[in-house]
C-alpha cells in the first residue's frame, strides 16, 4: 500500500454490472482514477471516467436507466454523490456536472447538506 495513503486500509470499491466484463471495464476508463485519498467508491449504471480523475473520501456515482455519466478529464470528486445525467467535453457539461455534485451527503461521520 502507498505510504502516502491517508486511510490504513484499501478503499472499498463496488462497481455495477456495466463493469463486469473486462472489455467493458477497460472501455469505461481512459486511465485509472487516483484512489490515494479514496475511502469508498460505488458506481452503478453507464458511467465513464476521463483521464486524470481524482476520487477522495466517499464517492457514489449512479447513472439511472437510459442515462449516461461521463466524468471529464481532470475531474476531482470528494465526498460526492453524482446521479442523473452528465455530458462530456463542453463548458455546459462541466457546469452541469458541478451542479450535480454540489450536494453533500451522510455516510458515517459525513454531514448531509444541500447547497
Amino acid at each position: 500500500m502507498n505510504p502516502e495513503r491517508m486511510f490504513q486500509s484499501t478503499p472499498v470499491v463496488k462497481l455495477g454490472d456495466a463493469f463486469k466484463k473486462v472489455a467493458a471495464f477497460q472501455k469505461r476508463f481512459k486511465t485509472i482514477p487516483s484512489l490515494l485519498e479514496l475511502d469508498h467508491l460505488t458506481v452503478a449504471g453507464d458511467v465513464s471516467f476521463g483521464r486524470n480523475v481524482i476520487l477522495r473520501g466517499t464517492v457514489i456515482i449512479v447513472a439511472n436507466d437510459g442515462q449516461k455519466i461521463e466524468l471529464p478529464d481532470g475531474t476531482t470528486l470528494e465526498n460526492k454523490l453524482v446521479s442523473g445525467k452528465a455530458f462530456h467535453s463542453s463548458s455546459l457539461s462541466r457546469f452541469f456536472l458541478q451542479s450535480l455534485t454540489s450536494h453533500r451527503f451522510s455516510i458515517g461521520n459525513l454531514q448531509l447538506t444541500d447547497h
